[in-house]
């Protein structure tokens, strides 16, 4: 992963923030937060581009767990990313925002 360590990510994650990251393809934007209820949610979108210029913006992934650890071990594992998990494309990611 370009542009953070593993541990800074997990960390956004956890807390809650809005990453926005590339692969070799797409542009996808993550937002992790807590919900009112306690529970912790991550949703993850696809797009072509950065900006107003994108043609093709689709939800890819949308999950809530009661706790952060199972969340975001659930979104790594999960095949979102052209049929591959987070952590088989993990070399080919850049993080352009946290």
């Amino acid at each position: 992963m370009i542009g953070t360590t593993d541990k800074e990510f997990y960390e956004q994650l956890y807390y809650g923030s809005d990453i926005e990251m590339k692969d070799n393809i797409w542009y996808y934007m993550i937002y992790s937060a807590y919900l009112e209820d306690g529970r912790h949610s991550i949703r993850v979108w696809k797009y072509d581009s950065l900006g107003n210029d994108a043609k093709i913006s689709e939800e890819i992934y949308n999950h809530i767990s009661q706790l952060p650890e199972q969340s975001i071990g659930l979104f790594k594992k999960a095949k979102i990313f052209n049929g591959k998990s987070f952590m088989e494309i993990e070399s080919d990611i850049e993080v352009i925002s946290m």
